[in-house]
């Protein structure tokens, strides 16, 4: 039986298990959305590398991911 040896805390690991924006190989679809859940394409992150994957900050993953996931 193998054991599941994934850090879940790991921010990359966090991207590609709950980040709606992920797509193979830590590329961005760049979709973005605002607190009157209006939607939009970034076009400078839409199909580029993930920023969390760079090291660098991420807008939607700071303010819509991570708090989705403190409530669980």
């Amino acid at each position: 039986m193998r054991m599941n040896r994934e850090d879940l805390q790991n921010p990359k690991i966090k991207v590609r298990k709950h980040c709606a924006n992920y797509d193979t190989g830590y590329n961005c679809s760049g979709i973005m959305i605002n607190r009157k859940l209006q939607q939009w394409v970034d076009l400078d992150l839409c199909n580029k590398e993930c920023l969390i994957n760079q090291g660098k900050s991420c807008e939607y993953f700071t303010n819509i991911v991570e708090p989705a996931l403190k409530e669980k």
